[in-house]
């Protein structure tokens, strides 16, 4: 007779003996317990916050103070179930005031959770905050304008610690949970013209905020370099350099929301100019607007002199082209070209289409002159020129891999005798660097089976094969792995 499911057994037996076998069975179980309390207890009270805080220290209790991370996954799934079931009754009411409510007590209760953090456990409890605040907002403008303030409003005093919460763990969590609710807040408010001011406001307390902590970092580091004899050379902004500058462009963007003209950002970013991306900012901002003779002269400010490589040059050369500057956009072009540095074959292409044809090889023959053999830029300027012979010789002086399959096509086209020599040459030269070790022969193995499958491959293979075998008679692993390439 086949055994019964559960689902048939259980309707075989009486209401009374289920009750006190559940009891039994949760009393033994509190795992069991929390779960049954999850799907069977109102949580849609006036006291939900309450409550829900409560049972989050109940399941903290279940786990040693500091949850390590052979217990994380099981806690962060016992959690975020928790929390959902109070959320999804919120949610599902529309009741906003509740629902901010338990997103305050998952954010307090997240301040004095220890718990090895490797798999992301706050970023996914965070994040289910963050998710149900989003789904709030698009339920009424009511609840679009107390969102919004609940964030600000958290912003501004965030949790209290609790007790025996170490410090620097609340500080740590409330300074994560800042940074996604501000993510949350500029990407959904972050284009409305009425929040303008709102986004000043909070810029010009963060900007203060990192300014002091830059004002504290540089004394800590004067103290540092008196008694030490060194200093670790920070800038005027120093580490809260991305921060700044984060929160400059925020301010920028909200004036120009607020109706404040260019003169008027300007004004306020230009004692910023030295954060590349406040600068960047404000060059977008004058492309926007079709003012390319303003972009041009905010990019010089930072570029200088043409010769000279900055992050400004490529975007110089683009402005030049199209405002009809066609000397300075020459000079730039040449400069790139000539380092490698920030160039690309479009820069190439370009430069190229600038020179007189009859002067092109000279021009093309000193830019090459001026770049080591084997420079992956010079590489790049022989293959797109069609010089694959001296692209070749270039490449025998210093072979590798990443050449060798960039440019495979071309070289096996021109001489693929040679080509394959030069792959010989490559793989018995690694041969020979092998160590006495596994690792070094599995390696070794995975760079014959990648030649192997070249034009001409097997032939190549077998050759080095027999050639390492010979090298090295007393290697019985080597051959082993050999042996199933």
């Amino acid at each position: 007779m086949p055994q019964p499911t559960l689902s048939q057994l259980i309707r075989t037996c009486a209401a009374d003996d289920l009750r006190a076998f559940l009891l039994d069975a949760m009393a033994e179980d509190d795992r069991l317990a929390r779960k049954f309390r999850q799907r069977f207890e109102p949580h849609d009270g006036p006291d939900a916050a309450a409550d829900l805080l409560r049972d989050i220290d109940e399941l903290c209790e279940a786990y040693p103070a500091f949850i390590s991370w052979r217990a994380a996954g099981s806690f962060e799934s016992e959690y975020l179930d928790l929390v959902e079931s109070y959320l999804a009754p919120a949610r599902k009411a529309r009741g906003l005031d509740r629902l901010l409510a338990l997103c305050t007590a998952s954010f307090t209760a997240l301040t004095a959770i220890e718990i090895d953090d490797s798999d992301g456990f706050f970023s996914v409890a965070i994040g289910q905050v963050l998710d149900t605040l989003r789904k709030a907002v698009n339920w009424s403008s009511r609840a679009r304008e107390g969102v919004f303030a609940w964030i600000l409003a958290f912003d501004q005093k965030g949790v209290p610690r609790r007790p025996n919460c170490p410090r620097e763990l609340h500080r740590d969590i409330l300074s994560f949970e800042r940074e996604g609710l501000e993510k949350l807040l500029l990407d959904v408010y972050g284009e409305d013209e009425r929040r303008a001011r709102d986004f000043i406001a909070l810029a010009d307390a963060r900007i203060a905020a990192a300014l002091k902590e830059a004002q504290q970092d540089r004394e800590r580091d004067r103290e540092r370099a008196k008694r030490f004899g060194s200093s670790t050379g920070l800038g005027r902004y120093g580490y809260q350099s991305y921060t700044i500058a984060r929160w400059v462009q925020v301010r920028l963007h909200a004036m120009r929301l607020a109706g404040e003209d260019y003169q008027e950002r300007l004004a306020y970013a230009r004692d910023y100019l030295e954060l590349k991306d406040v600068r960047q900012w404000l060059v977008d901002d004058a492309v926007a607007r079709d003012d390319r003779d303003e972009a041009i002269r905010l990019l010089e400010e930072e570029q200088g002199d043409l010769t000279q490589i900055t992050w400004a040059l490529p975007q110089l050369a683009d402005l030049y082209r199209e405002t009809g500057r066609t000397a300075d956009e020459e000079t730039a072009l040449q400069t790139m070209v000539s380092s490698g540095r920030l160039a690309t074959v479009g820069h190439l292409a370009r430069l190229r289409e600038l020179t007189p044809a009859e002067a092109w090889p000279a021009r093309r023959g000193d830019i090459l002159a001026g770049l080591d053999t084997g420079n992956p830029w010079r590489c790049r300027i022989l293959a797109e020129e069609g010089m694959v012979a001296e692209l070749m010789d270039d490449i025998e002086a210093r072979p590798n891999t990443t050449d060798l399959d960039e440019y495979r096509d071309l070289l096996f086209a021109h001489d693929p005798d040679r080509t394959l020599g030069i792959w010989h040459d490559l793989l018995m030269r690694e041969a020979r660097q092998m160590q006495s070790n596994r690792r070094d022969y599995e390696r070794f193995g995975k760079s014959v089976a990648h030649a192997a499958k070249l034009p001409g491959g097997p032939a190549l293979r077998d050759r080095v094969v027999s050639e390492v075998v010979a090298l090295y008679p007393r290697r019985p692993a080597l051959r082993e792995v050999l042996a199933r390439v």
